[in-house]
């Protein structure tokens, strides 16, 4: 389990391009989707 605080930038991706992941993703809010920044990991 992992816990994000809110309005910390994070994003989810798989790291292996060989391996299959499955999540199961849970938000307390639904509405939360609206707010949601695309994150650039490119930009670090």
């Amino acid at each position: 389990m992992f816990y994000i605080e809110p309005g910390l930038p994070h994003e989810v991706f798989n790291c292996s391009e060989t391996d299959w992941v499955h999540a199961i993703v849970a938000r307390s809010d639904a509405s939360e989707w609206q707010n949601i920044e695309p994150y650039d990991r490119d930009s670090e």
